[in-house]
């Protein structure tokens, strides 16, 4: 099996380079990550047409993450399952062939955070 991920900084606008990438790598599953759009607007039509299902968890600005594969998921999951409410798409895991795999957009920080880049 061959998965691959890409941190796309906005699906919409690199729909074209990401066909391109798909046709010349083959993977079976495309991790995608910082997506910036919501479920019902992700382009899903270019990739179903080249014979991709996509599952999306979408927000529309910042974050977002989905998988592209070519055959069915089982066990799909959005966000961490931790029974706490999370206003941002940043997690997403299914199984694939057996498989599981965990989508994980993780960004570097920004004012206000701890870690190594804030202090």
């Amino acid at each position: 099996m061959k998965v691959a991920t890409w941190n796309v900084n906005s699906i919409r606008v690199r729909v074209d380079r990401c066909l391109r990438f798909l046709e010349r790598h083959e993977p079976d599953v495309v991790c995608l990550q910082e997506t910036k759009v919501l479920d019902d607007l992700f382009p899903r039509e270019a990739f179903e047409e080249k014979g991709w299902k996509v599952t999306a968890f979408g927000q529309k600005t910042y974050n977002g993450v989905a998988m592209l594969h070519r055959g069915e998921l089982e066990d799909v999951r959005r966000g961490i399952q931790d029974d706490v409410d999370d206003d941002q798409a940043r997690v997403l895991s299914a199984t694939f062939q057996g498989t599981r795999i965990v989508n994980v957009y993780v960004p570097s920080g920004s004012r206000g955070t701890t870690g190594p880049r804030n202090r």
